[in-house]
C-alpha cells in the first residue's frame, strides 16, 4: 500500500505574495535605502497581492494543499502583516 503524501507550498511574503512597490518607490523618490520608511509602510497595512499570487494560493487551498508563509519581517510586525493578509484575502 502506498503512502499518502501531504502536499504543501512554502512561499516568502515580501515580493512573492505581498507587493511592496509603493515602499520601494518612496525610497527611490527620497534617495533612501531600506529600512527607511519600512515601519511606516508596514503600519499602513496596504500592500496588495502580487498579481496571480492570491488566485494561485486559493486554488492550492481548494485542492487541500497546505500553504506555509515565511518571512524575515520582525516579529513586532506580525499583527500588521496578518491584518494586511486578511484584508486582501489571504488566509
Amino acid at each position: 500500500m502506498g503512502l499518502m503524501r501531504q502536499q504543501a507550498i512554502v512561499v516568502d511574503i515580501d515580493e512573492t505574495v505581498l507587493d511592496n512597490s509603493p515602499h520601494e518607490a518612496k525610497c527611490i523618490l527620497n534617495d533612501a535605502l531600506y529600512p527607511a520608511y519600512w515601519e511606516e509602510w508596514v503600519n499602513v497595512m496596504d500592500a496588495k497581492p502580487v498579481p496571480g499570487s492570491l488566485e494561485f494560493l486559493k486554488y492550492a487551498a481548494s485542492k487541500k494543499i497546505e500553504v506555509f508563509y515565511i518571512s524575515n519581517r520582525k516579529e513586532k510586525y506580525q499583527d500588521q502583516t496578518l491584518k494586511n493578509f486578511h484584508t486582501v484575502g489571504f488566509h
